[in-house]
Order: structure tokens, then sequence, then C-alpha cells
């Protein structure tokens, strides 16, 4: 059990702790003095001293951790010891340290920070990245059905459109549904796809992100106009009927896909 003495002199010189130990601190003094109180193993008394309060105590075993808790949580208030009292030194050190870790030294500018960091995350991701989910398996092996990537609005400035490999978001109604594709071919260039290989102006194209066995898809020869891409997912596994692409505008393209 906790013995309290009757006042600060009974206490031991070497441990103890009275009103005058604590004085109002903040940040790593009151980390250093409260790890110094609860876990001084050469006095073995520390823990009686945070607990006794501003009374002190005289020499006692070092409470288990389920004796504390019951001090605390499963007395009663009739029978709780009166020196574990919210306004003792020990609450107060330990109030002190936990306020200065959840609010900071300076709770308003803590405020300001928090504020700052939710606008700016909502505006982040709401003007800058859109994040969106693969639905579908025609991206394997680059990308897996169901996980989700980030999609940067400003990848393409006025005169500065897609590059042939870029993967991008493609909006089909609005901004909510979206395909995830990669370019193969752009503005006046003439594409076609004989036996499942991709041909530009002629010229077979090479794609090594292709990793899957390719089905012999067919695609007649068309030159691009002087807005259009040609989009293609890397899953050339898939029957041509089963896989979306084809030839899009340059006003659907929602952004680069920067992870």
């Amino acid at each position: 059990a906790l013995r309290c003495a009757p006042s600060f002199a009974d206490a031991p010189r070497h441990g103890a702790l009275g009103e005058a130990a604590l004085p109002p601190r903040t940040g790593g003094s009151l980390l250093r003095d409260f790890r110094r109180i609860m876990a001084d193993g050469r006095e073995r008394t520390p823990l009686g001293a945070v607990l006794c309060g501003p009374r002190s105590f005289r020499r006692a075993p070092v409470l288990a951790l389920p004796t504390i808790y019951s001090n605390f949580s499963h007395v009663s208030s009739k029978n709780r010891d009166p020196n574990l009292r919210m306004g003792s030194p020990a609450y107060a050190l330990v109030g002190q340290w936990m306020r200065t870790v959840t609010v900071g030294r300076h709770p308003r500018w803590t405020l300001v920070r928090i504020v700052v960091l939710v606008v700016s995350t909502f505006l982040l991701f709401h003007y800058v990245v859109l994040l969106r989910k693969i639905e579908s398996i025609s991206m394997l092996p680059t990308f897996k059905e169901g996980s989700v990537h980030g999609i940067y609005r400003w990848a393409y400035g006025p005169g500065a459109g897609p590059q042939r490999g870029d993967i991008i978001g493609i909006r089909t109604s609005g901004e909510t549904v979206m395909y995830v594709k990669r370019v193969i071919a752009l503005p006046g260039e003439t594409i076609a796809i004989r036996a499942g290989v991709v041909h530009i102006n002629g010229q077979p194209l090479e794609e090594p992100y292709v990793r899957v066995q390719r089905r012999p898809w067919n695609y007649p020869e068309r030159r691009l106009e002087s807005d259009q891409y040609m989009i293609i997912g890397d899953n050339r596994s898939m029957g041509q009927d089963q896989h979306e692409f084809g030839v899009i505008r340059a006003e659907r393209v929602a952004g680069k896909v920067i992870w």
C-alpha cells in the first residue's frame, strides 16, 4: 500500500517531491522530470512521491501498474486516498506535459496550423490532385485492380499535351468516373494494330511496359487529328472486345498519373 508522510519534513531527502520541486514547466524539461520521477531505479521511491502529491512520502516499494490503476479508477470517491487529488503536483506535472504534447506551448498558433493544414489538404486533393481507384484489370501488370492513384491536374498546360508512354486520367462523365490508360499515339500520327503489335507511322512500336502475352488484336490504320490521342491499357492479354481503348480528344484528358 502507499504510505504518505504527514508532512514534507518526514520525507527522505533524496527522491522526495514537494511543491517547491514542481515549478511550472513545458516542453522537454517536463518530459525529463516526468521520466526521472516515474523511473528512478536507484531510489525506488519517486513513484510514491508522485502519488502522494505535496505531502511527500515515507519509503515504500514501487507500486505495480494495476495498483496505481485501482487507486484512480476502482476506488469510490469516499475511500480514495485524499492525497491523490486533482490539485496535487503530480497531476499538475502530467497535465502540463499532456497539454504540451497535444496542443503545444502556444494553443492559438496550434489551432491556426491545424486550420491551415485542413484547408491546404482540401485544396490539394480537390483542385490539384485527384485520387482515383482502378476499377478494372486493363492496366495490369502496371496497376492492379482496386489500387488508388493520384492524377496531377496541372501536368499539361497550354500547348503541352501528353507524351507517348504517359499514363493519364480520362474523363467519361464529369470527374467522378474516369479511365486510366496509356498514351501510345500523338496528334498527327498514323496508328494501326496488326496481330497485337502497335504500328506508328508504319513502324512497330516498342512497348516494354507490356509484360503479358499479347492477343492478336487488329485495328485499322487511322490518322489522328491535331487534338487527338490514342490510348490503350497495358494488359494486352485480354480479348479486344473486353478492353476499352481508342481515340480521345485532348479536352477529355484530366491529368497525368503521378503515382
